[in-house]
């Protein structure tokens, strides 16, 4: 997954779909978990990369 800012495509099954903003034919798909708040479809997620680990900010 590219470090960047993401718009919440979808939810469904526990799964999101994240669209890259820069170019929103890039998708990644992520369990809900994984962002660890009660996130709706349309949210902006900004991915950083921190420790070689993945940081999702809203």
């Amino acid at each position: 997954m590219r470090a960047g800012l993401y718009t919440i495509d979808s939810i469904e099954q526990g799964l999101v779909k994240l669209l890259w903003r820069v170019n929103e034919s890039v998708e990644e798909v992520i369990p809900f978990e994984k962002l660890g708040y009660s996130a709706k479809t349309g949210d902006l997620v900004e991915v950083k990369s921190k420790d070689n680990e993945l940081v999702f900010e809203y």
